[in-house]
């Protein structure tokens, strides 16, 4: 006798879904909006131990409050990826525009931002400008818009 594998069929999570109590579905409410174990088993009525039994052991429960949370998630990045124009012009705009220190400071978020990523780029190594003969410097500032930094006067 062979017994049977664990079937993974999407249709079958999907039955199992539908078929959660209104108090576990309460609680994964509850907690997809943040809130603790505690404050989830008061919203569904129930003791936080059983919501923190079936957000650990549970396998609908889990499956349900990932997928809520991955759908969450999924809306969140999708209004990201929409605003990023926007923050790219306003960001142009204020190194364009905008006084000598809110221009570094957007300059410096901006190469902060970019060394995190480790965004290529398509120059090449990047130099320290200590290195730059005056002519490149005179070139990179031309491209890039780049006023020159005031003289300080000791």
């Amino acid at each position: 006798m062979s017994a049977e594998p664990a079937t993974t069929d999407a249709t079958e999570c999907y039955t199992t879904l539908q078929t959660l109590s209104a108090r576990k579905e309460r609680a994964i409410g509850a907690l997809v909006i943040g809130m603790t174990d505690a404050e989830a088993a008061e919203k569904a009525g129930v003791h936080r131990v059983t919501v923190t039994r079936w957000r650990l052991y549970d396998d609908a429960f889990r499956a349900a409050l990932t997928d809520r949370l991955s759908g969450l998630w999924e809306t969140c990045l999708f209004h990201l990826r929409a605003l990023v124009p926007q923050a790219i012009g306003t960001i142009q705009y204020v190194m364009e525009c905008g006084d000598d220190r809110v221009r570094l400071q957007a300059a410096l978020g901006l190469m902060k931002l970019l060394a995190r990523f480790h965004v290529p780029t398509d120059r090449g190594p990047v130099r320290e400008f200590d290195d730059l003969l005056p002519e490149e410097e005179d070139e990179l500032r031309a491209e890039s818009r780049v006023q020159p930094a005031p003289k300080l006067v000791p």
